[in-house]
This record gives C-alpha cells, structure tokens and sequence, in this order.
C-alpha cells in the first residue's frame, strides 16, 4: 500500500468515527427529547403553539326588594395591537385619532414601536369603541371587561359597599356575599400561528364561565331614598356633625332602610372620606341616653317590682348618688311610674332601678341583646361595650338606667325595640332576602330567625302603652301624626370627649314604631352633635322621623288596620268625643279615622262642605284624597300605591251620597 493509500485511509477513518460519534450524539439528544425529557418538550410545544385564555364571568346583580336594580355592569372595551402585525399603520392611527381625539402622530408612535405589544386605548365605553369591533385586520387586540357601575351613587351606597379594580368586593353586600357574586371564570384554548396572532379552534376545548348568583336585599328603594332625604333635611336644618337612621320591620327583622351621613359614592371611591364608607349603623357606637330607658321599664315590669300606678317622687329634678349630682331636663316631684318614662325623668328612672336592682337589670340588658352583635349578614358589626356585673361600681345601676355606661350601635338599640314591638321576641337582623342563579332558581331564602323572649307580650304590651303616651303625650310629642298611633321613645346623652362629658354636645335620637297595635315599621333616627339648644331628641330627631313617617304613610296603605287606627287618649287629660272610625266597603284602607272631623267643628259646618259634585283628587296624598271624598259621604275603592293620577267619576260630573269613587295611585 502506497503512502497516499495510507493517508486516504486514515482520513477515511476519521470521517467514519466523526461520522458514528455525530450519530451517536444525534440519537442521544432524539433520545433525551422524545424519551427522557418528552413530556416536558411536548408541554413546552404546547404552550408555544397554544394560548389558554380565561373567559371572566359577569358578576351578580344586586337588588332592592322589589327587585330595583342597585348595580350595573357596564362593558368597557379596551385596545391593543402587536406593531409587528399591524400592515397600515398610518391609516389605523388615523382613525383611532378621529374616534378617540389624540394626536395621529401619538398612536402612529406606539405603532412604530419595537415592543411586541403596546396598548392604544384603555377602558372605553361601547359606543365609542364601536368602530373597531369589526377590525378586519392583524394585529389589532380588542379586550372587554365588565365595569361595575352604581346608578344610584349616594344612595345606599354603605350597604352595597363597592368592588376594586380586579372585580373583588371590599365593602358592603359586595364584600360579604363576593364569592357568591362573582361567579366561576371559563376558559379557551386559542392557535397561534407562525407570526404569534391567536385564533380559536373548534378543535380545542373551551369551558364556559359561571356567572354570579343575584342578590335581592330586604331594602325598599323607596324608602331609603325617603330615609337618606329626611335626614339630610335634618342634619342642615340642626346643623348636626353627622347622623344615623334606620328603618325595619320589628316582626320578622328586615331591613328597609339604613344610612349614615355623609356618605359617599361608589364609582369614585377614590376620592371618598375613608370614615364615610363605613356603614356606622353597624360600625360606631354611643351611649344611648333616655332610650336606654325601655330596659329599665321592661325590667321593673316584667319583674313585678312596680306596678303602672306606682308613684315616685322625683325630687325636683335632682339626686345625688355616690358624691354624684344626677339632674333632670326639667324639675319633677311626685310621678306615677308611667309618667317617669313618658316624661323621661332620670331620677325617677334611678329609683325604678333601684328597686329592680343590679342582677336584674343586668340581666334584661344582657336579654335584649346589648354588648353582643345582633348577627345582621353584613361585616363590620362592632358588640357594643357593657361592663360585666363584676365590674359594676355603686353608681353603675343609676347610670346604665338612663343609658350610660354603656355602649350601643343603632341597630343594636333599634332591635331592642323592635322586640318590644314584637311582643317580647328578639329578631335577628337581615338584609339579603334571597340569592339566586341566572336561570331564576332560588339558591337561598332568608327565614326569620327568633333570637330569644326578652319579655312577656302581657309585659311588652304595657311597656308599648307607655311608648305610646310618650308620643301622645311626652317628649316625643313632635313625632306625632294624627289618626296614627305611634310609640316611641327619646334620647339626649352628652358626648363623652376625651374622657369627660361635654356639656354643649349631645347625641340626639328617637326611636319609634307603628302601628301600636300591630307594628310593622320602627324607625331610629340618631344625630352627633346638632347645635346647641336644639340638641334634644324630642326637639330634632322626632321630627325626622315624622317627617319619614309621613311620607310613607302618603305613599302606601300597607302599615294600616281600622281597628289599630283609634287614637289613645292622652291618660292624664280630660277624654275628647271621638268620632267613631268609619272606612270604605270593600277597602284594605284605613286612613279614614275618627281624626277626619274636627271634634270642634259644628255639624252646620260639615254639612256646608258635602257638594252633588265630584271633586278633583288628583295630585292628591292617598289620605288627604280620602278624607276629602269621606266628608261627602262617598265610598271609595283604590289601586296601586303614591298619589292619586285617575279618578272616576270625573271631576265635576253629578254624584250621590254613597256613589262609589274608583282612585288610581302611582308613585
């Protein structure tokens, strides 16, 4: 073999095992892809080829009672593009400028740019987004969220609370029940091509979100709006730091209506007082004063230790307790035992007290509920402060008597009347009445819960007596409405400021229910702080709740009964000649009562006023409608709820005594 053979031999070699270790190394790495390491490049193929995109739910609606819709969720398109794909780019840029008024020359510069994604436009509504939801080209990125939106602002707002910008409930309803609400996000699986674009593929899985359940609250849109006006009215006109109201059904623990003010509005929390978001019905408490009062009385009655005829001396207005001046508002000397609430005396409270003692008292304090949540479905609710019995000094039996030392929100004070309301039974507070899915199926119903019997119905009655005479007759004379019979009580307590008590700030409230007989609204009015002067709660907040009072009876006949309507007579005045109560066959009203005449007024002139001619009653209040048509001898017979907007007979046309008067209402 020649030298040259033996250099092509040896080259040959070379090459041979080059060749075979390169084989070897190409089959090691097949190997180690397709084998050792497969799943994990089949995966990372995958996620290359494929996107996974989640598909957002749309979240539950919440609504009033009568199913009013409290919340929105407003489409809200945003815009993106991969500058890469775009192919026009001036003409693109052209008409993001004319639809949205930026410069050309600003989207054509996030066109140009080298970022494989740049976002154009953020968070616009669907009409003006309208024109590139049908984008023929590449490249271009349309996104839809879902904003939620509060059409009624202000109002309620404490209660439904608000959502943050990822959609999660902070606040409220919308915090509490978030997980109902929200809903389940879905998914697809979207192709990419070769230049990175995404597009759906019947071929891929895809599954469709869950969207939230709805939520009807036991709140009336009606009367939270009445509410929230009544005390805005209230806090100017007594120029009060804040306030608190409250509106419910004491039989069964619903909810109608709550607010504190100021408040706030949900679609610029932002800008919001932090101390406005809190619901301070729930959130704030204060020593309640005088309407602490129905603890006592309920304790001494239900306790046999007085009797309604009782008397106590009251000692001109002035008692001294432990080294300790206690006064009255105005100077008493002797006061039966219904008089001492009626005209709210503290001494003659203490002495009531007294003979209930300490335990005792603790006891029906602690059985109305006071220093422990009432359990309402909202976050928030703060227990109150009571001493335990252990830390009592001798002063705290004449001190929790009339409401200090201790502690309350306004709902837990609100619900102890309301059991007093309720014949003796404590409820438990709601708000949410019903959840339900988006086929309509109700996924849970809101059951009245009893918490306890604080009282006997024998008992509770005589203490709603009692109430009653305070309006009737007592300090809370500026709640009363003729021809309805309210119960309530009112209260006065100086502000405790930096530990010692203010004698020029006050907390004034009332709080009342009706009808007496058979109750089913009780309002709670509470104001921080009103000027001075008018800081009495007889004097500002029994007012207000007059005022809220009035207008629901104007706007609804649901809270009468005839037998309920006779109006008590004052217990320690001469007895007035009712006229007795008469209503229309055949009407669930009972607005018409023995307060329609004048006890005064002549039958002459009664007479004078009945006319062989229809009035006009529309634009009327439902009662001023009937009491006009009842002094002609006229029945009537009525639908829907508000003001009167029909009639029939026509105005003017010829009637008869005992003609038959159809009236329409509408809100």
């Amino acid at each position: 073999m020649s030298p040259r053979d033996d250099i092509f031999s040896g080259r040959f070699l070379v090459i041979l095992t080059g060749s075979l270790l390169l084989w070897v190394l190409l089959v090691g790495k097949l190997y180690v892809v397709q084998v050792a390491q497969g799943d994990q490049y089949r995966a990372l193929g995958k996620r290359q080829a494929e996107n996974r995109e989640p598909i957002p739910p749309i979240r539950g609606n919440i609504y009033d009672r009568h199913h009013k819709q409290l919340t929105m969720n407003i489409p809200q398109y945003s815009f993106g593009a991969h500058p890469y794909l775009i192919e026009n780019k001036n003409t693109l840029a052209a008409q993001f400028a004319k639809v949205f008024g930026s410069s050309t020359s600003f989207y054509l510069n996030r066109l140009n740019s080298s970022a494989p994604f740049v976002w154009l436009e953020r968070n616009v509504e669907k009409s003006r987004a309208e024109p590139f939801l049908n984008y023929s080209g590449r490249g271009l990125v349309t996104i839809v969220d879902r904003e939620r939106y509060y059409p009624y602002k202000e109002l309620a707002s404490q209660i439904i609370g608000f959502t943050n910008v990822d959609g999660v409930g902070i606040n409220g309803v919308e915090a509490q029940f978030d997980s109902l609400l929200k809903g389940k996000p879905g998914w697809t699986i979207l192709r990419k091509d070769g230049l990175g674009s995404s597009m759906p593929s019947p071929r891929f899985p895809s599954i469709e979100p869950v969207d939230g359940y709805d939520i009807d609250l036991t709140i009336d849109f009606e009367y939270q709006t009445i509410l929230e006006e009544a005390l805005g009215q209230g806090l100017k006109k007594y120029n009060a730091q804040s306030g608190m109201a409250l509106l419910m059904n004491p039989g069964n623990g619903a909810i109608l209506g709550m607010t504190s003010l100021p408040s706030y509005n949900p679609n610029n929390v932002s800008r919001a007082n932090p101390a406005n978001i809190k619901n301070r019905v729930i959130t704030n408490i204060y020593e309640p004063g005088s309407t602490f009062k129905i603890v006592t009385a309920t304790a001494a009655l239900a306790e046999d230790v007085v009797s309604m005829s009782d008397i106590f001396f009251c000692e001109q207005g002035e008692i001294q307790i432990e080294g300790e001046t206690i006064h009255d508002w105005k100077p008493y000397g002797w006061l039966t035992f219904e008089d001492v609430i009626v005209k709210s005396s503290n001494v003659g409270t203490i002495k009531i007290a007294e003979k209930v003692g300490q335990e005792r008292l603790y006891r029906y304090l602690r059985k109305f509920g006071i220093g422990t949540r009432t359990g309402i479905d909202l976050a928030g609710e703060v227990p109150g402060i009571t001493h335990l019995l252990d830390k009592w000094t001798e002063i705290s039996t004449a001190s929790v008597a009339i409401g200090h030392e201790v502690s309350v929100t306004a709902l837990q004070l609100a619900n102890a009347f309301a059991a007093v309301a309720n014949d003796g039974y404590l409820m438990e507070p709601y708000i949410v009445d019903k959840v339900y899915n988006q086929s309509g199926k109700v996924m849970y119903q809101a059951e009245p819960t009893v918490i306890r019997q604080v009282a006997s119905p024998e008992t509770m009655q005589k203490v709603k007596e009692i109430l009653e005479q305070v309006v009737v007759r007592g300090t809370g004379e500026n709640a009363h409405i003729d021809g309805i019979r309210i119960a309530g009580k009112t209260g006065t307590a100086q502000k405790s400021i930096d530990g010692e008590y203010s004698d020029t700030e006050y907390v004034s409230s009332f709080i009342g229910f009706l009808p007496v007989g058979e109750p089913k609204l009780l309002c709670a009015v509470i104001l921080d702080s009103p000027d001075f002067g008018q800081h009495w709660g007889g004097y500002a907040a029994a007012p207000i709740v007059k005022n809220i009072f009035s207008q629901i009876i104007n706007s609804t006949d649901r809270y009468f009964i005839a037998d309920d309507a006779r109006q008590p007579t004052p217990k320690s005045m001469d007895t007035l000649n009712h006229t007795e109560v008469q209503t229309a066959s055949n009407s669930p009203v009972a607005l018409t009562t023995q307060m329609i005449f004048d006890p005064e007024k002549p039958k002459a002139e009664i007479k004078q006023q009945k006319s062989d001619r229809m009035p006009d009653v529309r634009q009327m209040s439902l009662r001023k409608a009937i009491v006009r048509l009842y002094e002609m001898d006229l029945k009537v017979e009525i639908s829907g709820y508000g003001k009167v907007v029909r009639q029939s007979p026509r105005p003017g046309a010829h009637i008869n005594k005992g003609t038959t008067v159809y009236l329409e209402l509408a809100s």
